[in-house]
């Protein structure tokens, strides 16, 4: 058996000096001080576990630059916290970031159909009282918004406005706190949806599977209702079946729009081949007065004065 060089010895007195420093670095940590405390473990147990916790420190130190940043400092969004049951363990625990992911996916469960736009899809009722210079009529619709959120049921709110003055920006707020409620929810944005539905024709259904899950989601929000054009198909097979039912099933919908309802009743009573329909766009426009009630958003454009 070969004997230990004076080299190697030298090895493991520095290794033996580090540990030492180590040691002394670690036992006067605040964090492994509380933990020692917290298990009614000594310091001799940090000794025999010494490197253990220094992987934790380190650890706690990523996590602590992830909590000040922006960014995720750790490789996988996780670090490697400790904790003692007899044993010591380690255990995977999501950062900051991490964590808001996961709840933001939890949230997205709850929207059986989501057209939010993406600059949209953090808004909150926070960000909507961001701002105090707005006119008696945007914080009105703010109160109504938020009067619904006191209760959670009944009727929506239909909000008309100028183009840009936010009424989306409202409305993905508020659809963002409903779910955050375990409300299910669809945010459907009615020129989208019409596309959707036009290219789904072929498969029927596909269509009668969608128009079921707006017909009875707890929550219907349509999203600039009136920028879609009008066909008999549209106004009479697609909405007046979807709404008429939740109007009977007393299910809450909201609506936003450039139109106040009585524009829209005019938009609708016109189709594309420029036939008049009158009392199908009256019959329609009682569905959505039944299940809302009409708030006018006014306000700066804030497409332009960002």
């Amino acid at each position: 058996m070969d004997r230990p060089t004076i080299r190697s010895i030298q090895l493991s007195d520095e290794m033996l000096a580090k540990r030492e420093h180590m040691f002394d670095q670690l036992q006067s940590d605040e964090r492994i001080v509380k933990f020692l405390d917290r298990h009614d473990l000594d310091v001799a147990f940090l000794k025999q576990n010494i490197q253990r916790f220094y992987d934790w420190t380190k650890q706690l130190d990523l996590k602590d630059q992830c909590e000040d940043s922006e960014l995720c400092y750790l490789s996988n969004g996780y670090y490697e916290d400790l904790d003692y049951d007899g044993l010591l363990k380690k255990q995977l625990v999501p950062c900051k970031h991490t964590l808001m992911k996961l709840q933001v996916n939890d949230q997205l469960k709850n929207f059986v159909h989501y057209d939010m736009p993406p600059e949209h899809s953090q808004n909150s009722i926070a960000t909507i009282f961001s701002s105090k210079d707005e006119p008696a009529e945007y914080k009105l619709a703010i109160s109504k918004i938020v009067e619904y959120l006191d209760r959670l049921e009944g009727f929506g709110y239909y909000i008309y406005g100028d183009v840009g003055v936010g009424k989306t920006y409202i409305m993905s707020a508020m659809a963002n706190a409903i779910v955050e409620e375990g409300k299910k929810v669809a945010f459907v944005h009615v020129p989208t949806f019409t596309n959707d539905l036009k290219g789904m024709m072929s498969r029927r259904e596909s269509v009668d599977q969608l128009l079921n899950t707006l017909k009875y989601v707890e929550v219907l929000i349509m999203d600039d209702i009136g920028t879609e054009g009008v066909s008999d198909w549209l106004r009479d097979d697609i909405l007046m079946s979807i709404l008429n039912y939740r109007m009977e099933a007393n299910k809450t919908c909201f609506f936003t729009s450039n139109l106040s309802m009585d524009q829209l009743e005019q938009y609708y009573s016109v189709n594309n081949r420029k036939e008049v329909r009158e009392l199908a766009a009256k019959r329609l426009l009682e569905r959505i007065r039944m299940t809302s009630r009409e708030v006018q958003l006014v306000g700066k454009n804030r497409r332009i004065y960002k």
